[in-house]
């Protein structure tokens, strides 16, 4: 974990957390190690690895993730959808390197403020998680902290803070995750040991690298529990407990330096990883992996608004579907430019359409999708499109489909223990489809209706669904028409 104001490791204070951990003052660090078993864990692996009876099952780990953006009830908070898709390009990237291909199988968006800190992780985590993958929290503020790995809850929790949310504090905390402790094991807490006598840790020489330290071989001793910069010709000069002087390997992801020191995993911490996922987390590789990894090449096509006039109360979005794109970043903004400064909303969405609510009459908005692959999120600039359109002080009715003479749905606002009526009066019968999607443009609920020439009445059951904003759909051959749905 990273202290935000010292841009330090830092680890959350129960004991129960482990992660990429520094306090500001190291009398005061707050975590822990790795407990026995997961050490042990580590110990047998690499006694396997040096006798020659390590094995591991396959060439290629497909792991599934879930990325749970946690936001403020009225949408604000969070990270900004686009930042965690280029971070996560980044760290899918790193771990390919190491035969572990992670894919994003699914990212959520949870508007509630209880749960924008993780103060409440068991029971976020009781709620929202989903099964056979790796839970990402990311938070729109973690309590002096960047991220940390708890293996009480057994998931991640990251800050949006700009200077923490890396790829190299993802990739340490993903690390922790899949067995890896810190190179410095044994030394938490102590500092950064610099010059320092020490009367444990492991020895240069390597003679007791399986039972000290990391307990993994090819990672040299490391005594240091501070976050520190790469040393140079003077930098930090360390001694193993028979007083042999050296100086730690600065470019080991699971060590304290600097984000722009580390850049690694070695062959070592790999053959843990791997069995790990053998032996302890077969979990993750129940779900099907993506058939298609390869990135997206071609241009997403928008379909409206372009360059029309739209009611301010209810826009909905449309594009083409894009070849290898399953994940779509939409965004609206008040200038061209997109200056973050301006946008308006902005979201990642599987479905090919989007629906605002909150415009403001007779305004100009520019607007923009960009695909992205599950299993590859790295993007272009050029598969990006931009359209723009003006609000009217109009509102949308009904008479948007020529048919339809009345469109409610009650109770509304909602409780998330009963069920909702959809009321529809048409003139003619007609075959459409009914949606229910959730803020952050996900399909909750799909299915063909049949009206008919008079009222119709549909039921549609909301038990279970988290608070907060949802959009009842209805898809006709002359149209659409789309409501708000609140769910308290």
């Amino acid at each position: 974990m990273k202290n935000i104001v010292k841009l330090l490791t830092v680890c959350l204070i129960s004991i129960s957390f482990s992660g990429f951990s520094q306090s500001e003052i190291p009398s005061e660090w707050c975590g822990t190690q790795f407990t026995k078993e997961m050490m042990d864990r580590v110990q047998s692996i690499t006694e396997q690895r040096l006798n020659g009876t390590l094995t591991k099952s396959g060439v290629m780990y497909d792991v599934p993730m879930t990325l749970h953006n946690m936001r403020n009830t009225n949408g604000t908070g969070g990270v900004d959808p686009l930042t965690t898709l280029n971070v996560f390009c980044e760290v899918i990237e790193f771990f390919a390197q190491h035969d572990i291909n992670l894919y994003i199988n699914d990212m959520k968006t949870w508007d509630n403020d209880n749960w924008t800190t993780d103060g409440a992780l068991g029971t976020i985590k009781l709620i929202t998680a989903e099964d056979n993958t790796i839970n990402i929290y990311n938070f729109r503020d973690l309590p002096g902290l960047c991220g940390y790995f708890t293996p009480q809850f057994d998931v991640l929790a990251l800050t949006g803070n700009s200077q923490c949310y890396t790829k190299e504090t993802i990739i340490h905390e993903i690390g922790h995750f899949m067995g890896l402790p810190h190179t410095f094991s044994g030394f938490e807490g102590t500092g950064g040991n610099c010059g320092v006598e020490v009367s444990n840790g492991e020895k240069v020489d390597g003679t007791n690298c399986a039972t000290a330290g990391d307990r993994i071989c090819d990672t040299p001793p490391d005594n240091g529990a501070a976050r520190m910069p790469c040393p140079g010709g003077n930098g930090c000069q360390m001694f193993d407990r028979d007083g042999v002087a050296f100086f730690p390997d600065v470019t080991n992801i699971m060590s304290y330096f600097f984000d722009n020191c580390v850049n690694k995993f070695t062959e070592g911490q790999a053959a843990v990883m791997h069995n790990v996922m053998d032996q302890f987390r077969q979990d993750l590789l129940v779900l099907p992996a993506p058939t298609n990894l390869d990135p997206v090449t071609e241009t997403v096509v928008l379909s409206s608004p372009l360059n029309t006039e739209k009611p301010y109360n209810q826009v909905l979005f449309n594009w083409e579907p894009t070849t290898n794109a399953n994940l779509y970043y939409f965004e609206i903004n008040r200038l061209a430019s997109f200056s973050t400064a301006f946008k308006v909303e902005s979201t990642v969405t599987e479905e090919t359409q989007y629906t605002s609510f909150d415009l403001i009459p007779n305004t100009e908005y520019h607007w923009r999708v960009m695909p992205f692959n599950k299993g590859n999120s790295c993007s272009s600039d050029a598969t990006l499109a931009t359209g723009t359109f003006t609000t009217s002080d109009a509102v949308v009715s009904v008479q948007d489909v020529e048919s339809l003479e009345t469109f409610e749905v009650f109770p509304n606002p909602v409780n998330n223990e009963e069920s909702i009526t959809i009321s529809l009066n048409s003139k003619d019968a007609m075959d459409g489809q009914l949606s229910l999607y959730n803020v952050a443009g996900q399909s909750i609920h799909r299915e063909a209706i049949q009206v008919i020439a008079s009222d119709n009445t549909f039921n549609l059951d909301v038990k279970g669904l988290a608070a907060g904003l949802y959009v009842i759909h209805l898809e006709f051959a002359e149209g659409a028409v789309q409501q708000k749905l609140i769910i308290q």
